[in-house]
């Protein structure tokens, strides 16, 4: 498109717009999405140039973009008013003194009592080509007023709907109408229009929904409820999704219990027993997604009107009960047990599809229910001793998951046994020879299992001993050589010194020795641990014989630079500076060879010690 006219439609310069037309074919312009200069003019709100555009290129008013877009759908996505009356006057073409009339009161009543109808000699083509505009769908199957509707513009949406009431508006291939729309985003004032206006309105949403799913899925959006069913629609309360959720099943899993107050509180709805037991496609009602989620006052509203909703139980045979027990929902449970012992008992001894009771599942989630565990907190009768279909009580399904490791010892598990032991729930005799081979098939499990464990860690040990008894051996020859060679020779006089050490009198010497000698004994006490671990398999014995080979190996290499410091001090003592610096550079190996060693020791001490296990074993050691 020539950017002198794009410039001149989107700032609405109708004076430029005509000297481009003297040398222009304006109708043929294009730009790359295949929007016309009526497409740009009506997207930016330039009245004028609409005007003016529609008196010389009329023909652009049904032509689409890239998008399958016309005109219309740009304006009403923008909310521009005076252009969308623009384009429905072009569509319906009036008298002049009434089309300026129309252009200047913008009002939609005016344009529909200016429509020329049949009766009075109206051709019938015209009446067609509006509808064609408005009922025009883009790329996305959307209408202007889909597009009117998804950004909140009422006026445009009044507009659309008084023009066309007969149309009933399709899904988008996000399935979604306009009226969806609408109710998913909580405008009121639009859904209000079109209910109004529409002689037939449709609903219909993505997943089977409806517009009155959408009101309550995002926030419960009453006022909306209220709209949707003033209009004599209430069937869309019977409307199921394809998962099989009613209205009811939305509000009670998000917890709107003023929106279910608002649907049971008109007469019409109570007593219609297949909407609130409608089950979904998992066999459960709205009562059971309160429970589930913790939506207790939306349990309370249930039952102001369906009392027997206790009764019901869902596609795994469980109660209200069961699912609270097994979401752990406390607040719920809590409800559940202060409705007495009449309803709390019926609860608590039915079996579910697999056999088991609530208290069942108590013991098997290790849920602690101080209401029920804690005597005296209960005023009525409560039997633990009720049995699933192994013939098994709460208390000994939990001892059987301990024993058979599928339940971790920890607190909590401690604390539900002692309090079922407390109150008095009883092992009965027939289970012993049962729980005997129990807790041996276990033990043989866990014995197989550490045996295992042990195996894989005594050989990872004996990959890194190998390595250190080289070590070890270097350090030691190096040792013994230095040792047999002193530093500075020896006496060559025939004196009662021949033979001995030409520095024997030098402290520094002396040090040499000490240090040479600790390094030797070091390094061969490390080689002979590191000998003696690999006749063991014991992974705890490996542990320990490796943990203190590797400290003597470290203080043979710390006692070897000392050494060969000591030493070179004790040649090169006429040069102090050379001496000095030579024991400098050997003592910073010291500190970082220090925490080497003992870093180590002792935390695999501080380990082995404190592990029970570990000390066990090496006292049988």
């Amino acid at each position: 498109m020539d950017f002198a006219l794009h410039k001149a439609v989107i700032t609405n310069n109708v004076d430029a717009l005509k000297e481009i037309e003297c040398r222009l074919t304006v109708g043929d312009q294009r730009t790359p999405t295949n929007n016309t200069v009526l497409h740009l003019a009506c997207q930016y709100g330039s009245k004028k140039c609409v005007e003016e555009i529609l008196s010389v290129h009329g023909s652009l008013l049904l032509e689409i973009n890239s998008r399958g877009e016309t005109a219309l759908h740009g304006a009403a996505r923008e909310g521009h008013y005076d252009v969308v009356v623009l384009l429905i006057n072009a569509a319906m073409p009036l008298t002049e003194e009434k089309k300026q009339q129309a252009l200047q009161s913008a009002s939609t009543e005016q344009i529909m009592s200016d429509q020329p109808s049949s009766d009075d000699g109206g051709p019938s083509s015209t009446q067609g080509r509006l509808k064609i505009l408005i009922r025009s769908t883009d790329s996305e199957n959307e209408t202007a007023l889909h597009l009117a509707v998804r950004y909140n513009r009422e006026d445009v949406v009044r507009l659309l709907v008084q023009q066309d009431p007969d149309h009933t508006y399709l899904q988008n291939k996000g399935h979604e109408t306009p009226l969806y729309l609408a109710s998913i985003r909580h405008y009121d004032s639009i859904i209000s229009i079109i209910l109004d206006n529409c002689a037939s309105p449709t609903f219909e949403g993505p997943d089977g929904r409806t517009a009155l799913h959408a009101a309550v899925l995002t926030c419960g959006g009453g006022e909306c409820v209220k709209l949707l069913l003033s209009k004599g629609n209430t069937d869309l309360v019977e409307v199921e999704d394809d998962y099989g959720w009613t209205v009811f099943h939305f509000a009670a899993y998000k917890h709107f219990h003023r929106i279910v107050e608002l649907l049971l509180a008109e007469d019409k709805y109570v007593g219609n027993r297949s909407v609130v037991y409608k089950l979904d496609k998992k066999g459960r009602i709205a009562f059971h997604l309160a429970a589930y989620e913790g939506a207790v006052r939306v349990m309370v509203e249930l039952l102001k009107y369906y009392p027997d909703s206790w009764e019901i139980v869902d596609g795994s045979g469980r109660n209200v009960l069961h699912i609270a027990v097994e979401k752990k929902q406390r607040r719920v449970i809590t409800y559940i047990l202060s409705q007495g012992s009449a309803t709390s008992n019926n609860l608590l001894s039915q079996r579910d599809n697999e056999g088991n009771t609530p208290l069942h599942l108590i013991a098997k989630l290790a849920c602690y229910i101080p209401q029920l565990m804690d005597q005296g907190k209960l005023d009525w009768k409560l039997d633990w001793e009720v049995t699933d279909y192994n013939n098994l009580t709460p208390l000994e399904v939990l001892q059987c998951k301990r024993e058979t490791d599928t339940l971790p010892h920890t607190r909590r598990v401690r604390k539900v046994r002692r309090k079922l032991m407390g109150a008095k729930v009883m092992n009965h005799p027939n289970l012993r020879d049962t729980q005997n081979m129990s807790d041996l098939e276990a033990g043989n499990k866990v014995a197989r299992r550490h045996k295992e464990i042990n195996k894989i860690c005594v050989n990872g040990y004996k990959e890194v001993v190998n390595t250190h008894m080289i070590v070890a051996a270097l350090i030691a020859t190096v040792a013994l050589t230095a040792g047999f060679t002193m530093p500075g020779g020896f006496d060559g006089n025939k004196e009662k010194t021949q033979g001995y050490p030409q520095l024997l009198r030098k402290a520094a010497f002396k040090a040499f020795v000490i240090l040479d000698a600790i390094t030797v004994l070091s390094s061969i006490s490390s080689m002979l641990l590191y000998f003696v671990s690999t006749m063991s398999r014991q992974f705890f014995f490996v542990q320990i014989v490796v943990t203190f080979s590797g400290v003597l190996n470290v203080c043979s290499i710390i006692t070897m630079m000392l050494t060969f410091g000591t030493g070179t001090y004790a040649v090169l003592a006429p040069s102090s500076a050379l001496a000095i610096s030579v024991c400098v550079l050997c003592t910073f190996l010291f500190p970082l060879g220090f925490f080497m060693a003992f870093f180590p020791f002792f935390s695999n001490m501080f380990y082995i010690l404190t592990n029970k296990n570990h000390l066990r074993r090496l006292n049988r050691w």
